[in-house]
């Protein structure tokens, strides 16, 4: 996989009784609400940061899924759950692919609670993108008290591996 294929971007700590605080840079914050869909992808953000905060850390992939449906709808953002996309090899239909969240249409959403988000998770959300025509993707991780998210862009015109 090439690395220019997706962008990193650090999380926010907090406690679960407590206000949110960030570790990140103003410097940081410009990139996450910049670039490629940069404001949704603030929005969907700070829409994580609301679940994380309210539901704490560490349960189901598919209960914070549910949760960030009902915030999206909450900050009136339309929002596609499990919705399906086939995957098609010399015109037969030969798989499916079904990314947990789709935002506005343009941003695929993977929730995850996982110890860290690797590369093959990051392969994962390429292959969505590809498969559904968008560019954009998020990986949330839910797993520890400081949400972990990446931002992952498909550049038009590189080849992955």
């Amino acid at each position: 996989m090439n690395a220019n294929n997706f962008t990193n971007l650090r999380g926010y700590n907090h406690h679960p009784k407590q206000k949110m605080t960030t570790n990140l840079a103003p410097d940081d914050l410009e990139v996450l609400s910049q670039g490629i869909e940069g404001p949704l992808v603030y929005q969907v953000t700070g829409c994580a940061m609301r679940v994380l905060n309210e539901l704490g850390h560490g349960l189901r992939e598919k209960t914070y899924e549910r949760a960030l449906c009902v915030e999206f709808r909450h900050n009136s953002l339309s929002v596609d759950s499990q919705k399906i996309y086939p995957v098609y090899y010399r015109e037969e239909k030969i798989d499916e692919y079904i990314p947990d969240l789709e935002v506005e249409g343009r941003l695929i959403v993977e929730t995850k609670t996982v110890e860290t988000i690797t590369e093959e998770h990051m392969g994962q959300v390429i292959n969505y993108l590809k498969i559904t025509g968008l560019q954009v993707g998020l990986i949330l991780n839910f797993k520890h008290p400081k949400l972990e998210w990446r931002k992952v862009v498909l550049q038009k015109g590189r080849r992955t591996k």
